[in-house]
């Protein structure tokens, strides 16, 4: 009877086990990287250097907005073929005469952002037609502008 022995660990094959580890690490890092950069669906955010560096002023803009006081609402109609916007001073009236414009901003894909500018009526409603690219996820952010300043709002909308 004879029995097996095991062959000895030799330098040759120590150095073929690490390649071997090594090179499929790195084979299956390099497969990760590619899926990663080929497939991007990462939240895009834009000049986010630059909005960190205006902070003073982003305090300021939320302090002047608190001031006025202003009750607004954003809505899109049910078949989202229009959205509108309403503003209410502290008493609860319409204020009409500004200029209002929508930036849709689609939060998780870059490349289907666009801005809609929107038309007051003599009710107080701004509004304009709409027609979005894509379901999903989005952020409406509104910039009314005036003689006496600009105001912003930030709405998030989901479009099924």
């Amino acid at each position: 009877m004879s029995v097996a022995l095991p062959k000895p660990l030799t330098g040759k094959r120590v150095l073929l086990y690490m390649i071997l580890f090594f090179g499929v690490v790195m084979a299956v890092n390099g497969y990760m990287i590619f899926v990663a950069l080929k497939h991007h669906p990462g939240v895009v955010t834009e000049h986010n250097y630059e909005r960190g560096i205006a902070y003073d002023e982003t305090l300021a803009q939320a302090e002047f907005q608190k001031k006025l006081g202003w009750a607004t609402s954003f809505s899109i109609s049910g078949d989202q073929s229009e959205m509108v916007y309403v503003i209410r001073d502290t008493d609860g009236k319409v204020l009409e005469g500004k200029s209002v414009s929508v930036r849709m901003v689609r939060p998780v894909q870059a490349g289907y952002d666009f801005e809609v500018k929107l038309e007051g009526a003599s009710d107080g409603r701004y509004h304009a037609p709409f027609k979005a690219p894509l379901r999903g996820a989005w952020d409406a952010h509104i910039t009314v502008r005036w003689d006496g300043g600009v105001y912003y709002d930030n709405v998030p909308v989901v479009l099924d």
